[in-house]
Formats: C-alpha cells, structure tokens, sequence
C-alpha cells in the first residue's frame, strides 16, 4: 500500500508540470481579436450605424472562453483515487463487521455455556435420590434416603 502511495505522488507531481506557454498565447490571441472585433463595432457605431450600436449593447467578450489545457494525469487520478478509498473504506468496514460477528459469537457462546453448566447441574441434581422432609407434631425431622 505505500509503494502505490508514493508512485502516485511520484505520478501527480510529474503531471502537474503542464506547459501552459501554448495556452496563454491563445489566450492572448483570443484577446486581442475580441479587442479588434469591439473596436470596429466602435467604429461603426460612432458613424451612426444602428446594427453596430445594438451589436455594442448585446455584445459578450468571447475572450477568456478558452478552457486550459487539462492534465492527463490529474484526470486519470480524479477518477482512481475516489475508487481506491471506496475499496479501502470497504475493506476496513468489513473488517469492523467481521470483529463485532467474532464478539457477539463469542459472547453467546458463554452464555450458552453458562445455561449448559446450569442445566447440567440441574440434571446432575434430579438423578440423585431425593431428599425427604417429614412433618411430625413434635417437629420436623429430615430422612435422607439410604443409598443402595
């Protein structure tokens, strides 16, 4: 399990290294169009062109809209690291219920064995010959029986 861990450091901070050089260009381009694109709406506007004044009013800056580069390796580990804490979260629930079924076994088997000792007892108890008290007008007197 630590060997997974510290390839998956190794993995993560290899991928976090993105090029971004490539996007802020775009980017940059992106920009400086949009700008281009506002400044001939202004143009057209300042001489009285109605649809250049209501492109101005409903106009949305489409510079920005680019989405950066995604890295590979933060994608894939998105995808792997909440499933690999699923399987340990599992695995140690399972463990936690296996130790309660082993508990709750052993508990009831001493008290099986503490009714199985009192039964036996009981029965040990009823073989014997019975023990007899007579009640006599002078008093009470105890005859055990004689054994055989």
């Amino acid at each position: 399990m630590k060997l997974i861990a510290i390839a998956a450091a190794a993995v993560l901070m290899t991928g976090c290294a993105t090029d971004m050089s490539k996007y802020y260009e775009v980017q940059g381009k992106a920009i400086e169009a949009d700008n281009n694109a506002v400044m001939a709406l202004a143009a057209a506007a300042a001489q009285g062109n109605q649809g250049a004044i209501v492109a101005l009013a409903l106009r949305q800056g489409q510079a920005g809209k680019i989405a950066p580069p995604q890295d590979k390796a933060l994608q894939w580990a998105s995808i792997l690291i909440p499933g690999a804490t699923n399987l340990y979260s599992i695995q140690k629930s399972t463990q936690v219920q296996l130790a309660n079924i082993e508990a709750t076994t052993e508990r009831y088997g001493l008290t099986m064995g503490t009714v199985s000792g009192i039964a036996s007892q009981g029965i040990e108890a009823a073989s014997k010959p019975p023990v007899i008290v007579n009640s006599m007008p002078t008093g009470s007197s105890v005859i055990f029986p004689v054994s055989e």
